[in-house]
């Protein structure tokens, strides 16, 4: 079997990446011959320890959108957007990118893909968002190219994504129904995710289907602390959107004060201001900036405790680090605006997470420092590259013999 995959986020450094470099692999490692279609990005922008994660029999293509060097020329690595000029140029090109490119910033990709591939030796296509570019790519290609089966996986849905605004709500609610239509089988990696969308768009419910968000590396064997150590959080990912890390911040502060062994929070990847001055104030408390895949690894094997943060409370979108914590024996903190919403329940059901609201009073720090000296969790296999990729070919079996 033959699958194309195009995506625009494949050795991007980013959630999205991950999530689509380890369902590449996992694909490979069930026998399938993958070729993956893909966008050329700046230099800065690419992860290049996820990069070399990337299975050596994997043939990739790049196309290079000329908007994206354009776009992205003026942005330096480690540049904050701080000045009254860089201020200007981002309101500029955040307005422009609004306004005139649809679906998103690469919208070009859409008329100038690959010409040169061989489309009609693919027995699927396999469309991988973010950005939702890469849907209208595969249409194309299906297209104009080769019939071949279609499958789109969504890491977000489009409407109800957060920052989808104004007129572009709508236009985002008119092309999501279309794709959806065209497409042949529908997966969705979020199972709160896929049952909202599911009543949205009943009428391609039947094949919608939830795809599992795979680990790419298993990570095991790290002992409970030693009685003369302290204890590692790690927080690894982004605080925006309702995702608020100061609860916790100030409970393992009150906990410190108390307790003759401490905890660590090691905070990595990009923070409000707010986040950093708390930093400064607060002892044990670390910000050390954005890590690649491979020290992401490293840290991960060095922590005892890994932090989960939810989305605002309305939001049944799953940020995609709870399943690399899946993929790892570590314990696991979930903090949750409000557990009465899908994605709580979907957590607790679980049954590897401690879950707590996250709210100061309702943080039990004793309960998580419990579970680390137990020291007895389990990876969740089922979240394993070579489970979910056997996943996505059941559907296409199933796909095939009902036709």
């Amino acid at each position: 079997m033959k699958i194309l995959y195009v995506t625009s986020s494949f050795d991007k450094k980013g959630s999205a990446s991950i999530r689509n470099v380890s369902l590449v692999n996992g694909l490979v490692e069930n026998g399938v011959k993958v070729d993956v279609l893909t966008q050329c990005w700046p230099d800065y922008m690419i992860d290049h320890d996820l990069k070399s994660n990337i299975n050596e029999s994997v043939n990739i293509y790049y196309d290079s959108i000329k908007v994206i060097d354009l776009y992205f020329s003026k942005i330096k690595p480690g540049q904050d957007g701080r000045g009254h000029g860089r201020r200007l140029l981002s309101i500029i090109k955040s307005l422009v990118k609004y306004i005139y490119y649809f679906p998103d910033i690469d919208k070009e990709w859409i008329t100038n893909y690959n010409r040169s591939i061989d489309y009609k030796s693919y027995d699927l296509v396999v469309s991988s968002s973010d950005t939702k570019t890469s849907h209208f790519v595969a249409n194309k290609i299906v297209k104009n190219e080769h019939r071949a089966k279609w499958f789109q996986i969504w890491g977000d849905p489009w409407v109800d994504e957060k920052g989808t605004t104004g007129v572009r709500k709508v236009f985002a609610y008119i092309f999501e129904k279309w794709l959806l239509r065209e497409g042949d089988e529908i997966l969705y990696i979020s199972l709160p995710t896929l049952e909202a969308m599911k009543k949205k768009y009943y009428k391609y419910s039947s094949k919608m289907h939830y795809l599992k968000r795979s680990y790419l590396v298993e990570i095991r064997g790290k002992c409970a602390p030693k009685p003369d150590e302290g204890y590692t959080f790690s927080y690894i990912g982004t605080v925006y959107y309702g995702r608020n890390i100061m609860p916790l911040i100030e409970v393992i502060d009150k906990y410190n004060n108390k307790k003759n062994k401490k905890i660590s929070l090691n905070i990595y990847g990009t923070y409000s201001h707010e986040v950093l001055e708390a930093c400064r104030k607060y002892s044990n408390i670390n910000y050390c900036g954005y890590i690649e895949y491979n020290k992401v690894v490293e840290v991960t094997y060095n922590s005892d405790v890994l932090i989960y943060m939810g989305n605002m409370k309305e939001s049944h979108q799953i940020p995609g680090k709870l399943y690399d914590y899946f993929g790892t024996d570590r314990t696991i903190l979930a903090l949750m605006e409000s557990l009465d919403n899908p994605v709580s329940k979907f957590i607790e059901q679980s049954n590897r997470c401690i879950l707590f609201e996250n709210n100061k009073d309702l943080i039990n720090l004793d309960v998580v420092v419990e579970q680390v000296e137990q020291n007895n969790q389990r990876v969740l296999s089922e979240y394993s590259k070579e489970e979910v990729a056997k996943h996505l070919l059941d559907v296409f079996e199933k796909y095939r013999d009902n036709l």
